[in-house]
């Protein structure tokens, strides 16, 4: 099996949302979340 990776800058609400249907569907998925004064 291969292993693949990615990341991608997105908000913190669609980040949550993903992060849980990855992990219903019992996927090896992780999350890191930086907080900041305000997005660009």
């Amino acid at each position: 099996m291969s292993a693949m990776s990615s990341s991608e800058a997105i908000g913190t609400g669609r980040a949550v949302r993903t992060y849980n249907v990855l992990f219903a569907e019992q996927r090896a998925v992780a999350a890191a979340l930086i907080a900041v004064d305000r997005a660009r």
